[in-house]
């Protein structure tokens, strides 16, 4: 199961009720579309290994954000700020690994490709 399927339907759909699982999940696909242009652009001036290392610090924080926070209906702003923070991080995974050239970032050697 992705963490697409896994945010609303753990998080939402129990603490805040599943009339709002639409909201978050249009929340995570608007920052996932948002998140994939503007990678794209970022790394013409930083680089991809850059963009990767952002959006792990990102991955982690969202992470270790849900681990440690108890989803209440009062706070209803976390719901999309974690929602927020994932797509942005899958926008990021997504675009670049799709991405032409995505082979050097994994090859060990400049201008090496790999088969």
């Amino acid at each position: 199961m992705s963490c697409v399927q896994f945010l609303p339907q753990d998080y939402v759909a129990c603490a805040w009720g599943v009339h709002h699982v639409g909201l978050v999940t249009a929340c995570l696909g608007a920052t996932l579309a948002l998140s994939s242009s503007v990678s794209g652009c970022l790394v013409k001036h930083l680089g991809r290994r850059t963009i990767f290392l952002a959006a792990k610090r990102v991955n982690i924080a969202a992470v270790v954000a849900m681990h440690l926070w108890k989803p209440t209906s009062s706070e209803t702003f976390m719901f999309f700020v974690t929602s927020g923070m994932l797509g942005a991080v899958l926008g990021t995974f997504w675009s670049q690994l799709r991405g032409e050239g995505s082979h050097f970032l994994l090859s060990p050697t400049k201008n090496k490709k790999v088969v």
